[in-house]
Order: C-alpha cells, then structure tokens, then sequence
C-alpha cells in the first residue's frame, strides 16, 4: 500500500511502484504481491488514473484506489478504515465527518478509539478546517494516542534543534 496526496513525483510513481516490486520480490520471491496505490486528496490531474508503468521490454501494473470516488459506506464499518472514510464520496461533507466521529465514539477499547481518533483527524485536515474538525473531536482522548504523541514529541525535538527565539537572536547580534 502506498498513500499520495499529489499525482507528482520523482522519480514519477509508476516508475517507484515497479522499484517497490522488484525490491519485494527480491526479498519475498515466493509471495504474490499485490500493490495497491491510494491517492487521498482530490484532483482532475490525468496521472491519478496511471495503473501501469510501461517500457518498451516491460509492463508492471498495480492497483490505483482515488479515494474521493469510494463509497464511504465500505470504510464505516471496519475501525481502521474510518480515517479513509472521511475522504470518501458525500454529498454532504460535514455530514459524512459526523458520521465518522459517532463511528470513533462507538469503539470501545480507549487505545484503538485514540488511536483511529487521531488518523481521522490528520487525514481530515486534508478536506476540512480546523474548527470543524474540533466540533466532531475531543482532543483529550487524541492526546492519548501513541501516534499524536509522536507528532508532538518530533515537533519538540526539531524546536530542540533549531535553538529558542532567544538563543538565535542573541547568536545572530553577537554576529
């Protein structure tokens, strides 16, 4: 599985799928192997409906899933699916994000409803506004995510790195 937001790539993606399978295959060479691609931010660009790259000695063909077109009635039942499913086909977008957010309330183990919780809420960054996203999510039951608090603990890291405001202004005047 391989998830893109944008069509555009280098090396360009149907190239990089056939890289992907041939380093598998050279791995696992008794495993059949599926590729499956899914593009999650909608557009008309021709190169989300490439499923193949082709040379003149070679085909490789993968599987190509534009998420936007996906019936989100398929993604609502399965809790890992939910963070897809706010990217699916709706007539009413907020609605379909309501949806979803009952779904994540109905899980009953803490860890995995964090978890989803928290994918739900990356991935519907992609299609939805902050505020929005917050009416539907608690952010307490996201902070208990492993998967936020990675993210937070990176953010941290980097600001580490790169020093307070402090630090480079008093670095950038003793220069």
């Amino acid at each position: 599985l391989e998830f893109q937001t944008l069509p555009q790539s280098d090396p360009p993606i149907p190239f990089r799928m056939l890289d992907y399978w041939v380093r598998i295959h050279r791995i696992y060479p008794n495993n059949k192997i599926e590729q499956i691609l899914v593009f999650l931010k909608p557009t008309n660009s021709p190169e989300v409906f490439i499923n193949e790259f082709k040379s003149p000695s070679n085909i490789h063909r993968y599987q190509v899933i534009r998420i936007w077109e996906c019936d989100p009635s398929l993604l609502l039942d399965k809790p890992e699916l939910l963070p897809l499913a706010v990217l699916a086909k709706a007539d009413n977008p907020e609605n379909l994000l309501e949806q979803v957010s009952a779904q994540v309330n109905r899980i009953e183990n803490r860890r995995l409803k964090s978890n989803v919780s928290t994918c739900v809420q990356i991935l519907a960054g992609i299609n939805f506004k902050e505020d929005l996203i917050k009416a539907y999510f608690k952010e307490d039951i996201m902070k208990e995510s492993v998967i936020y608090q990675k993210i937070i603990n990176e953010g941290k890291q980097e600001g580490r790195q790169e020093g307070t405001i402090e630090e480079r202004y008093s670095m950038i005047t003793s220069l």
